[in-house]
């Protein structure tokens, strides 16, 4: 069965977030959605305009990151990498700041088994 965890890190001017299958088989997602403010996404595509729009003030920021949504399958112990973001500016956010805006995010992930066992992240 596929258990979905998260592993992030927030430092000064920098923070990246990755979803971890540590289950034993494989899971398929069956919704990922991204909620910022009243707007609803079905995909990670729109993370880097979030993101800007979010950290405006701190200009430009190199962004890498898998392209996730809905209907892909995760193999057990694999790790995606989400979002990873390095502020390129001469002012960077504090790791507090960065924080406080990501709270601005809400992730949710709808996954079940090859079995058809549904979770929920």
């Amino acid at each position: 069965m596929p258990y979905l965890t998260k592993e992030y890190s927030i430092g000064d001017g920098h923070f990246n977030y990755t979803v971890i299958n540590s289950g034993v088989g494989p899971g398929k997602i069956n919704l990922y959605e991204l909620s910022f403010g009243d707007k609803k996404y079905i995909n990670s595509d729109v993370l880097p305009k979030i993101l800007h729009e979010l950290f405006s003030e701190f200009g430009k920021f190199d962004f890498s990151g898998t392209s996730f949504g809905s209907e892909v399958m995760m193999p057990a112990n694999k790790s995606e990498v989400l979002m990873d973001v390095r502020f390129a500016g001469q002012t960077k956010p504090s790791a507090e700041t960065i924080a406080s805006k990501l709270k601005k995010l809400k992730l949710v992930i709808n996954y079940d088994s090859i079995y058809q066992e549904k979770r929920h992240y």
